[in-house]
């Protein structure tokens, strides 16, 4: 079954964020990279992928009880806020224009869909019945690992997720290569994708410990050297502090117990890690 691709023209080009993200020379190939900052939070770098010149920065806000990144530009500057709605019988996310989340600054909201091989529903702002989508993100028939933007029957974008292996598979988590075509406003793009990623990668975060145990084993010195220095980092410091009845901690001269400690909690650690792998795979074999 052929698909249709038209491009839309310099008449009707497809703005949603900004007029000055619409490519008129041809398609816009660009690499996002999630970077995990930390063992929950992670943020995004855009670049493309011909230069490798950073386009946008997606961050993660850490003080909001909502699960919400904010989709920045080169120079620093917020274009949109883009939110996961709490207390919603259906997952939802919204996107508002700058660094508000204001009703009035609101551009498009995204649902899971019902229909089969269509995975989400875009409704712009002023859609407020939501009867039909304004743009939807579908699976792609031929290549795996990829999923078309439509606009109706057309084609406006292609998101491909990439595996990344080796020694960054700890610290990059997922990269997408997305090719947006002419006159689509492609920091659209960027924002629906970090959408698609976060709803698919809520359903994966039980396989963090895995990855975590993929880089021990590749590593298990340099990953024992750094536990065992924020071991002592976090032992130093509570022993700075004066707990009441108890004077092993209000004592800063206890350097060999802390290393002591320190070696203790990193080789229980180690051991855990070990055996989960290995009944992660026992599980995994015996199916």
């Amino acid at each position: 079954m052929a698909q249709e691709q038209a491009c839309p023209s310099s008449s009707n080009s497809i703005q949603v964020i900004g007029s000055k993200y619409c490519s008129q020379y041809g398609p816009v190939d660009l690499a996002m990279v999630k970077k995990i900052t930390n063992i929950i939070y992670s943020d995004y770098v855009v670049s493309h992928q011909d230069n490798k010149t950073i386009k946008f920065y997606v961050r993660r806000d850490c003080d909001s009880i909502h699960q919400e990144f904010v989709l920045r530009d080169y120079a620093d500057e917020p274009l949109v806020t883009i939110r996961k709605k709490i207390f919603t019988t259906q997952e939802r996310w919204q996107v508002y224009r700058g660094p508000n989340t204001d009703d009035k600054d609101l551009l498009f909201s995204v649902t899971k869909s019902w229909m089969k091989h269509v995975a989400l529903n875009i409704y712009l702002s002023f859609n407020i019945i939501e009867d039909v989508c304004d743009f939807k993100i579908a699976e792609n028939w031929l290549s795996k690992n990829t999923c078309d933007v439509y606009m109706g029957d057309n084609i406006i974008a292609q998101i491909q997720k990439k595996e990344i292996l080796g020694n960054n598979r700890l610290f990059e988590n997922d990269k997408l290569m997305l090719n947006v075509y002419p006159y689509v406003d492609y920091a659209f793009i960027v924002a629906l994708s970090v959408i698609a990623n976060e709803m698919d990668c809520l359903e994966d975060r039980k396989t963090l410990p895995i990855i975590l145990a993929y880089q021990i084993f590749q590593h298990p010195f340099k990953f024992m050297a750094r536990l065992l220095g924020m071991l002592i980092a976090m032992a130093r410091f509570l022993g700075e502090v004066k707990f009441k009845g108890c004077a092993w901690f209000a004592t800063t001269e206890c350097d060999l117990q802390i290393t002591v400690m320190a070696w203790c909690c990193t080789a229980v650690t180690y051991t855990v890690t070990y055996l989960l792998l290995i009944g992660y795979h026992l599980v995994n074999t015996s199916k």
